[in-house]
């Protein structure tokens, strides 16, 4: 039998069909639903050991029971950090997997992406991806195991708190001062009260503006370009999601969901990214697409190609038939992702761009751009107006003219996972639970607002008192500092050295000892992962 592991249990029947085809005989496919192993909390160690977390122990029995049988396992987890960390924890924990175990990315559920995982792998594991997850998870462990106890002690509503959950709420309460958002919609030049035309529009807004009347107050027109948006990233498809889905937290979720769930069912390229940027496959795909749907129009745009984490993308159509059994925001979703991929990948228009500063009766103000392109010229917005088309007498707004503005300005929500994203504060992968977990805890509101509470606000300042490195600017050191490492472009000291100069320094006298996670940590940690590749027919690649 050959054994087939992966992480979710949506993945199942599509790999069974798919590695049935491609490595024959006896197949079976097994999901471990996420982690099964986690640290020793009762540890002191500076790299705790690793224990099986309890509401996964049947699972774990059951793993063990099939990789005795199996005859080859391949670790078909994610292509990303917790993927490589996933299987490195299986291969420390199962002996018995020695000589038999095979690594392989898995980046879309379609068989010529599985061929190609399968086929073109050398099984052997990411050494510097595996040591960026693995001291992401040592010094967040220790930070969070320590925070957590003594917020708990302060307030006991609140069960976990750690390094990516307080930089949110900082998040959160910059939204709160700022109130700087995004507008979409349509500007129109007001020919009395009856008769209204617009173009669709981009802008900032300040304050709270919906819809409604203003006065033009400064106005600029220039010719040039106006490029396509960029590929889709996580952040990006959350935000859009939120807009159109149920308020908040609830909106995220639901979209996150959709979003697995296209991806387990070989719809979806791999959803867990930051890149904007699409592989050679997707590049194909999308040229072959484009010229399908509007001839001479494709254009590949950036020449950065993103093949372990492109952006996300449509890895096929669904059939009229698949469509119909979309359920929830499934189809709204692929709708949304299928729009951003041709529309990036389509020129840019050309014509005449006019950007004017518009001051509305609430006081509030905005900055908006409207865009007239010439003909034959349209580019990319033959795909984003489809649909649409202005007053043939419309010009461009003047100094003075009454407007009407009807459209809508994004949340709080959309705003923050957004920031999220552009400020690395957590990863793709965490973004919706780790919001869900401060909602959950009466941190933030669940609504649009993604509001603190007071409790919230008291748990903030507590902890800024008390832990004054924490804050989204050291999340997103950090992170970046891991990036680097995963990319084997800094040694991984220097995500421990940071740790050290931040939290040691700043620390209190207290929690100095229990915060300590000492430099020689990633040397404990590359020592373990040579031990286990020392058991495995194949050796971590650095």
């Amino acid at each position: 039998m050959k054994l087939v592991v992966v992480e979710s249990p949506g993945k199942v029947e599509v790999m069974r069909s798919l590695a049935r085809r491609l490595l024959g005989g006896s197949v079976y496919v097994f999901a471990t639903r996420g982690h099964v192993f986690d640290f020793d909390r009762t540890s002191t160690l500076p790299v705790p050991g690793l224990v099986v977390i309890d509401l996964r122990r049947k699972i774990y029995e059951r793993l063990g029971e099939l990789i005795k049988r199996a005859e080859r396992v391949y670790l078909a987890f994610d292509a990303d950090r917790e993927g490589e960390l996933m299987s490195h924890f299986v291969l420390e924990a199962f002996p018995g997997v020695a000589e038999k175990a095979f690594r392989v990315r898995l980046r879309a559920l379609v068989e010529e992406e599985v061929a190609r995982a399968f086929l073109e792998s050398d099984g052997a594991l990411d050494g510097n991806l595996l040591l960026a997850a693995y001291l992401r998870k040592v010094l967040d462990w220790r930070l969070g195991r320590v925070l957590s106890m003594r917020v708990r002690e302060q307030f006991p509503s609140v069960r976990s708190l750690g390094r990516v959950k307080v930089g949110v709420l900082d998040l959160a309460e910059e939204l709160a001062r700022t109130r700087d958002f995004r507008f979409t919609g349509t500007l129109h030049v007001a020919f009395g009260f009856g008769r209204r035309y617009g173009w669709p529009v981009k802008g900032k807004v300040e304050g709270f503006v919906g819809r409604g009347y203003g006065v033009v107050r400064q106005v600029a027109v220039s010719r040039g370009e106006l490029a396509p948006p960029k590929g889709l990233s996580t952040g990006r498809a959350l935000a859009g999601g939120v807009r159109r889905s149920y308020p908040g937290v609830l909106g995220a979720r639901a979209v996150m969901g959709a979003l697995q769930a296209l991806y387990d069912r070989g719809f979806l390229s791999y959803i867990r990214t930051r890149a904007t940027a699409y592989s050679e496959t997707g590049e194909e795909f999308a040229a072959r697409l484009v010229e399908t749907l509007y001839p001479g129009e494709y254009h590949p745009g950036d020449t950065t190609r993103a093949e372990a984490h492109e952006a996300i993308r449509p890895v096929r159509i669904p059939r009229a038939a698949e469509l119909d059994e979309f359920r929830g925001e499934e189809k709204e979703v692929f709708r949304d992702v299928l729009g951003r991929f041709v529309a990036s990948r389509m020129r840019p228009a050309r014509g005449e761009k006019c950007v004017a500063e518009v001051e509305f009766a609430d006081g509030g103000r905005g900055v908006f751009t409207c865009f007239r392109p010439e003909a034959g010229r349209e580019g990319f917005l033959k795909e984003v107006w489809r649909g649409y088309v202005p007053g043939e007498d419309l010009r461009f707004p003047r100094v003075g003219d009454v407007v009407y503005l009807e459209g809508r300005v994004e949340t709080p929500a959309e705003r923050l996972f957004r920031l999220m994203e552009d400020r690395l504060v957590g990863q793709p992968s965490t973004y919706v639970r780790t919001v869900e977990g401060l909602s959950d805890q009466g941190l933030i509101s669940r609504d649009d607002t993604v509001e603190v509470t007071e409790t919230g606000r008291e748990v903030f300042e507590w902890v800024r008192n008390e832990y004054p490195f924490l804050s989204a600017d050291f999340s997103s050191r950090l992170e970046r500092v891991l990036d680097e490492v995963a990319g084997g472009r800094v040694r991984p000291e220097a995500a421990v050295e940071l740790y050290r100069d931040e939290v040691l320094k700043r620390a209190k006298a207290g929690d100095r000892e229990e915060l300590d996670v000492p430099v020689s940590a990633a040397a404990e940690v590359k020592k373990r992962m040579k031990e286990t590749a020392a058991r495995v027919s194949f050796a971590p690649v650095f």
